[in-house]
């Protein structure tokens, strides 16, 4: 039993389908686009009679664009995607004031996102974001003073 392009392009396209729900969040829509490229293509050459090389370009032009366009759902703040979010401190950062971060192993200028609060050199710190070129960074073990609860005591009149 011999198959057809048609049915070869469907049984790749069904086995990048596969790979896409076995590999790790950092290869996400590669090898699903893929698939959906070879699926694409199938339908094209059931429609239309074309030579393999012709079918391969177009798997390679279908396969590239739907990888392109379905960057926008990749998440990018995922933390599948984001290695580590903890920094130190190279330099002091003062209230209000930039200061430097190692952060991945690069030097990166950072302000402090509590805009009163110092922090000391070789602080490690949490990245909350970045804007543009510059991380804005927290203590690691910084508690935003509204996230207490006072503890009600028995003393205490209601």
């Amino acid at each position: 039993m011999s198959l057809d392009f048609v049915q070869i392009w469907l049984l790749i396209g069904a086995i990048f389908l596969g790979v896409e729900f076995l590999t790790p969040i950092p290869t996400v829509f590669i090898p699903g686009m893929l698939g959906f490229g070879a699926i694409l293509t199938s339908i094209v050459v059931w429609i239309l009679p074309i030579p393999i090389d012709i079918q391969v370009l177009i798997w390679l032009i279908l396969s590239s664009a739907l990888t392109w366009y379905s960057r926008r759902w990749l998440p990018r703040n995922s933390p599948g995607l984001i290695e580590s979010s903890l920094g130190i401190t190279t330099t002091e950062i003062l209230a209000g004031q930039s200061g430097r971060v190692k952060y991945e192993g690069i030097s990166w200028k950072a302000i402090c996102d509590d805009p009163t609060l110092s922090i000391g050199a070789n602080v490690p710190v949490q990245v909350v974001r970045k804007d543009g070129t510059t991380l804005i960074v927290l203590p690691e073990n910084y508690v935003h003073k509204s996230d207490w609860i006072e503890p009600y005591s028995a003393g205490e009149g209601i």
